[in-house]
């Protein structure tokens, strides 16, 4: 085994003696170590680049590509590559400069596998100009890569690749028409729910309808009359209500670019923006932000607010947003920013969905009834005015724990098991005490919570105006 490594360095400098935790300079020399295998490699590329491209000077720009942009950007790339230049070869060297075998990535989407270039060197020759051009491709932590791109100085093809790149990019890469979350991973298994899933007013389809679904599809009226080509909504309620099966619906409705933003796929202070930048050019776009209230840093309460001032120039059109629908949803409308919520042009359009009145606790009944083998011989109207301020998750739970009470019943045999009105019963007065307990647990907290916790109210900052 190697010998342990003490804590801290201490080291005699002409200040006198320094100590210093061992941990960062240990990975400071290995990234030395890492370095010095890397450099010999960008040497001999570099002759061979001189060599290949025999131009006066050779200029070298640098692009890095990070890990979640990765896969789909060089498969785009690489397909521009393919379309635009003729690959008269590929090499790659190993330590001591010894040649050895290109290294791709394989990008699996939905059953179909990409070969990205990961660890080569490749020389081209433009199709049309003829120009002379030298890639290398250097990854240095994981999917993280420099793309070097080598040519002439007086290259211009050389000089605009990337640039070139970008305008072919936004037009024919993975991402278009597709669903994907903000650190660009795939939604390959998305419910396929329809609007006879969601259980919603008349009134609240018609808001989402006109809001959503009709903008998107009609963009070009919109734009041939001079309208705004962007719009903002957002769903509050309680959890449970509807509120992601409602966005789901949609997601399904429309058939444009989806990106989704989470707390989870949120990483880093300037991701909003950026998901804006990418909805932008990929338009028509739906930009889902799921649970709003949970992003930290949406609200000035929450003591640091890095991502308010993203959102409310996103959201006023400091960069247009045409052809980009905002859709957010939140459990807590009350922590969100009054900037957020009470400006008009960032949400053009809010619903509430509350808990469902006698009518749509009915309708949710009988959706989940209909998966469910009963007796047919159900006493509803007394079962619904019963789950008053139930949402329909619970209403769900219900009917579930219905079943499971019938199978009990017919000893865990499904196909004598019936769900009766005796199921629906006991499963209704277990699920009322549940929520009478849990209420109880929340008032004894809440109390405990305002004793501690006495605080002012904080002022409203002009800054995010």
């Amino acid at each position: 085994m190697p010998e342990q490594m003490p804590p801290e360095l201490s080291m005699m400098t002409p200040m006198g003696e320094v100590t210093l935790p061992t941990e960062p300079v240990t990975d400071y020399l290995m990234g030395l170590q890492q370095l010095s295998h890397t450099l010999p490699h960008i040497d001999k590329a570099d002759a061979d680049a001189k060599a290949w491209i025999g131009g006066e000077i050779m200029e070298t720009k640098v692009q890095e590509v990070v890990d979640k942009e990765f896969p789909v950007t060089m498969e785009c790339f690489w397909r521009y590559i393919r379309n635009e230049y003729e690959i008269c070869d590929v090499v790659n060297y190993g330590h001591g400069n010894s040649s050895v075998s290109p290294i791709y990535h394989d990008f699996n989407l939905k059953g179909t596998v990409y070969k990205v270039p990961l660890k080569l060197i490749a020389h081209l020759k433009h199709k049309k100009t003829g120009s002379l051009i030298a890639l290398q491709f250097l990854p240095y932590d994981g999917l993280n890569i420099d793309l070097r791109i080598m040519f002439d100085h007086k290259c211009n093809v050389g000089k605009n690749l990337w640039q070139n790149f970008m305008e072919f990019f936004y037009d024919n890469c993975l991402l278009k028409g597709e669903k994907f979350y903000s650190n660009y991973k795939f939604i390959t298994e998305s419910p396929e729910n329809g609007w006879d899933d969601v259980v919603i007013s008349n009134q609240h389809r018609q808001l989402l309808q006109r809001n959503v679904v009709d903008f998107l599809n009609n963009m070009e009226v919109f734009k041939g009359h001079g309208l705004k080509l962007s719009r903002g909504v957002l769903i509050t309620g309680p959890p449970g209500t509807g509120k992601t099966l409602t966005c789901n619906v949609l997601m399904n409705d429309v058939q444009v670019t989806t990106i989704v933003v989470t707390r989870e796929t949120l990483e880093d202070v300037g991701d909003i923006g950026e998901c804006y930048k990418l909805a932008q050019k990929l338009a028509p776009t739906l930009l889902v932000f799921e649970d709003l209230d949970t992003l930290g840093g949406v609200s000035r309460y929450d003591g640091d607010h890095p991502l308010l001032g993203e959102f409310l120039n996103a959201l006023s059109g400091v960069e247009t947003n045409a052809g980009v629908v905002t859709l957010a949803t939140t459990n807590h409308a009350d922590k969100l920013d009054w900037a957020l919520t009470d400006r008009p042009g960032r949400f053009d359009a809010r619903m509430e969905l509350g808990y469902p009145d006698e009518k749509l606790r009915g309708r949710i009944f009988e959706k989940y009834l209909k998966v469910i083998p009963h007796n047919g011989v159900l006493d509803m109207k007394s079962i619904v005015s019963r789950t008053q301020g139930l949402s329909g998750a619970y209403i769900e739970e219900i009917v579930r724990n219905a079943f499971v009470i019938a199978l009990e019943a017919a000893e865990y045999n499904a196909k004598k098991a019936k769900v009766t009105q005796k199921h629906l019963e006991e499963a209704t007065k277990s699920m009322l005490e549940h929520r009478s307990k849990a209420k109880k647990d929340m008032a004894k907290r809440d109390l405990i919570l305002d004793d501690d916790n006495d605080v002012e109210a904080l002022s409203h900052d002009a800054s995010f105006g």
